[in-house]
């Protein structure tokens, strides 16, 4: 129980950070719907969708890191021909 209400405060807060302060109740109604659907559903598939959202999580910090390599790259070879 916790677990879940230390992830509310810091999702809503990350909603509300990302959004300017708007659906904060939308969000808060998608949390609870997704917190009770996880408690119900089955093991194997909440699994699942966990390995999916990584994948994707995944991919979003490795797009990120491509672009700071090649930013960090153009600065350096930049700064080294001044």
């Amino acid at each position: 129980l916790g677990v879940l209400v230390s992830y509310s405060y810091i999702a809503i807060n990350c909603w509300l950070f990302f959004t300017n302060g708007k659906y904060e109740r939308f969000f808060k109604a998608l949390f609870c719907v997704a917190a009770f659907a996880g408690a119900l559903g089955k093991v194997e598939l909440i699994w699942h969708l966990t390995d999916v959202v990584n994948a994707v999580l995944l991919l979003i910090n490795l797009s990120a890191l491509l672009y700071l390599i090649c930013f960090l790259k153009f600065k350096i070879v930049h700064t080294a021909q001044q």
